[in-house]
């Protein structure tokens, strides 16, 4: 389905969500960079892919990429709130309340 509209993206998202419940991140990693370079024209759509893959690296602890993921989903598409609210969450969960008050 994906192949002939990159645009479905609730599929996407369940697909990538199955692959992190069995533990498949490096694939869901994969589909996700794949997924961004298909949208590339679609800047709202790219957007989502960054949130998703940035909770993808808050489930493995990589906080310095979840950072990342959500300020680029946020870069693409400023009126996409989720990555705002999760990027606040990883500040709290660093104890930088400042910074989770400014997201």
């Amino acid at each position: 389905i994906l192949s002939y509209n990159p645009e479905l993206m609730n599929v996407f998202t369940n697909i990538i969500l199955l692959h992190a419940l069995k533990n498949e991140f490096r694939t869901a990693f994969n589909r996700c960079d794949h997924q961004i370079k298909l949208l590339s024209k679609k800047p709202a759509l790219a957007a989502q892919v960054y949130n998703l893959k940035g909770g993808l690296h808050l489930s493995q602890n990589e906080l310095d990429k979840a950072e990342d993921s959500f300020n680029r989903a946020t870069e693409l598409n400023p009126k996409f709130l989720k990555p705002y609210y999760a990027a606040a969450r990883l500040n709290l969960m660093n104890k930088d309340e400042d910074k989770a008050i400014l997201q």
